[in-house]
C-alpha cells in the first residue's frame, strides 16, 4: 500500500459510520483490506468505498423476491 494514500483504521471506521471494532472483525473474516504495521492498521479509500458498497446495511436484510 502507497505511504501517501493510507488512512488509519479509526479514520476508515468514522467514514462508514461503524467501530474500529466492526472493522477489524471484517478484516478477520476476509472482507476488509488492511495491513498492520508497527501495531497500527491501514487501508486505501478505495478499499473503504469497496466495502461500502459491498457489506454496509445488508446484515438482517431478507433477499429481494423476484
Amino acid at each position: 500500500m502507497n505511504g501517501n494514500l493510507e488512512i488509519t483504521l479509526a479514520e476508515a471506521a468514522a467514514l462508514l459510520g461503524i467501530t474500529p471494532r466492526a472493522l477489524r472483525a471484517a478484516i478477520k473474516h476476509g472482507t476488509f483490506r488492511a495491513v498492520k504495521r508497527a501495531g497500527c492498521w491501514f487501508t486505501l479509500p478505495g478499499d473503504v468505498e469497496h466495502y461500502r458498497r459491498d457489506h454496509l446495511g445488508r446484515f438482517g436484510q431478507k433477499a429481494a423476491k423476484p
